[in-house]
């Protein structure tokens, strides 16, 4: 049946009502996100975190070859988004740093403050977008980079660890992959191959060269 001229003003004052909804639940979110961001900023001191990023020695990180500025962001958003999991923890200030020095190395021209505010805003269609943007041979570095992000200062949370097991999952990383650079991570933050398992040292020597 034809609708009618009234029929159609009332549905666009219906879709009009739902669009005013949404912007206004779009609103409070933000605010709700400047408010986190706020209470984040008092309690860390960013300025610091950047200095002691920049004494780091660990030479150059693969995201500095990385062209696509885009991809960098979300690549460093993903690695924040790991920190909200366990805001609270002492270990925050410890990974902040070392995503900092992720940060120096890909010359991208925006803070870290700037960028784990916007790391709040990640959802499930982030986690699809990343796999399209980031060069497949970026994959495994990201996951190497988020298990030492995780362990920086120690045996992780589970709920981190959780995290990281589903960042595996959206990048395709099998279970011989995660546990080959679960080795690599073990070793980069141990610093000392005396005190690793002689199995992983076997397999952190081999897998040394690459």
């Amino acid at each position: 049946m034809k609708k009618s001229l009234l029929d159609i003003q009332q549905e666009i004052r219906a879709l009009d009502g739902k669009v005013k909804d949404i912007s206004t639940s779009i609103s409070q979110i933000y605010e709700e996100l400047d408010e986190l961001r706020n209470d984040k900023a008092s309690t860390i001191d960013y300025e610091r975190i950047c200095f002691m990023a920049s004494h780091f020695r660990f030479g150059t990180h693969p995201l500095a070859r990385l062209e696509d500025g885009y991809a960098c962001r979300n690549y460093l958003e993903m690695l924040l988004s790991l920190t909200q999991v366990d805001c609270g923890a002492d270990a925050t200030v410890s990974r902040l740093i070392f995503i900092q020095w992720i940060l120096l190395q890909s010359k991208l021209d925006i803070s870290l403050e700037d960028l784990l505010y916007d790391s709040l805003k990640i959802n499930s269609a982030s986690f699809g977008e990343l796999v399209e943007i980031l060069p497949k041979p970026y994959h495994s570095q990201l996951v190497m980079d988020a298990l030492i992000t995780a362990n920086i200062c120690g045996q992780a949370r589970e709920d981190v660890l959780i995290y990281v097991a589903g960042l595996c999952s959206v990048l395709g990383i099998s279970k011989e992959e995660l546990c080959m650079l679960s080795v690599i991570a073990k070793g980069i933050l141990k610093q000392d191959l005396g005190r690793m398992k002689k199995a992983d040292l076997r397999k952190f020597l081999s897998l040394a060269k690459d």
